[in-house]
């Protein structure tokens, strides 16, 4: 049996939000699968890591995560690195925020760690180079 579930319409019935609901997810979670069976996880095009001092720009692009979602960064962003002499990684994850007028934005977060946060794809890692600074 099928994990995926959708309405069954019919005229005369009665919609609640549950089935506008399902309807939603069941679309959304048939092109997670695709996208995880056909394209895989990682980096389609773009968010090149470029080390500035102190700070990183990630450009704008396009990327998978490994469950299927879509993560797509419009604007080049900018990130603080953390004090440390370990590697850092530059990472992106998928992300939903509720907005005020009741809808929800698919987005997304940039981390600089010294572990990459869970579900996260890893962009770049870098190290301290001899006068340290950040190098890829």
């Amino acid at each position: 049996m099928s994990r995926f579930e959708r309405p069954h319409y019919f005229a005369g019935k009665l919609l609640t939000a549950d089935d506008l609901e399902l309807e939603q997810r069941y679309h959304i979670e048939k092109r997670w699968l695709l996208n995880r069976t056909f394209h895989g996880e990682g980096v389609v095009h773009g968010l090149e890591v470029a080390p500035g001092k102190g700070t990183v720009s990630v450009s704008p692009g396009f990327a998978v995560d490994e469950y299927g979602r879509e993560i797509e960064v419009c604007e080049r962003q900018e990130l603080a690195l953390p004090d440390s002499i370990e590697p850092i990684s530059i990472c992106i994850r998928y992300a939903e925020v509720e907005t005020d007028r009741g809808t929800v934005c698919e987005t997304f977060e940039l981390a600089a760690a010294t572990t990459a946060p869970e579900e996260a794809l890893v962009l770049a890692v870098l190290e301290r180079g001899a006068l340290g600074t950040p190098g890829q």
